[in-house]
């Protein structure tokens, strides 16, 4: 049984729109009129899947996982682990009932987070924004502009498991990972 079909056995309810396991090579290349050269080749392997639940004539929303690695014995499990993730999510849409209204903390998923909040924080950050006055932190430099137990740092080193390209356009050698 391959890995989409162990995925729907979870749930008679579970509907899959599109799914995809994918490989990708790619050569990172730097060349200057001042003899400066360098390349770096690096590959990912990875996948997703995206669909929702439906019981009746209730529909859940859309649900979606997935995961890269540059590790290719990494993939089953790491896809494995990303296609129960989707199953949880869709089933868990199902269901759905009114909240009740309140004012107080909330504690967002990383999911929110992650499609809400970072690209605003990304696009505030970018440096082309600010330099370019796009962004609404371009005159706040060197000031806080979050509170105080939120911290951005930018690394780059990359993320664990997928460094950057070991150097930068000039073909400067980067820190070690």
């Amino acid at each position: 049984m391959n890995r989409l079909q162990e995925t729907l056995a979870i749930d008679s309810r579970l509907t899959v729109d599109s799914a995809e396991i994918s490989f990708s090579r790619s050569t990172v290349a730097v060349a200057s009129s001042r003899g400066v050269e360098a390349a770096w080749k690096g590959a990912t392997a990875g996948g997703f899947i995206m669909g929702m639940a439906v019981d009746g004539s209730q529909v859940g929303s859309f649900a979606y996982d997935g995961a890269q690695v540059r590790q290719l014995n990494q993939l089953e499990s790491t896809l494995n682990d990303a296609f129960e993730r989707f199953a949880a999510k869709a089933i868990g849409a199902l269901d759905a009932r009114n909240g009740r209204s309140f004012r107080g903390p909330v504690v967002l998923s990383p999911e929110v987070v992650s499609e809400f909040l970072v690209p605003q924080i990304l696009q505030a950050t970018s440096a082309k924004n600010i330099r370019l006055g796009r962004s609404p932190l371009s005159h706040l430099m060197n000031q806080s502009v979050a509170s105080d137990p939120l911290t951005l740092v930018e690394v780059g080193a990359g993320l664990p498991g997928f460094p950057l390209c070991p150097f930068d356009r000039e073909g400067q050698p980067r820190a070690p990972v």
